[in-house]
């Protein structure tokens, strides 16, 4: 079986796509919010510590 490892053009490609959901994902939780992605983290997550 021959696997390609580095930076192979379908490997790029997926990687792209992925930058892309979160990039999105990130403009998201901004919008729906109201408060930058560290604030939301922050008011999510800062009960935790």
């Amino acid at each position: 079986m021959n696997i390609e490892q580095g930076f192979t053009p379908n490997s790029e490609i997926w990687n792209g796509r992925f930058a892309m959901i979160g990039f999105v994902t990130i403009l998201l939780i901004e919008v729906l919010s109201g408060e930058g992605i560290v604030d939301f983290y922050r008011s999510v997550l800062g009960n935790l510590w």
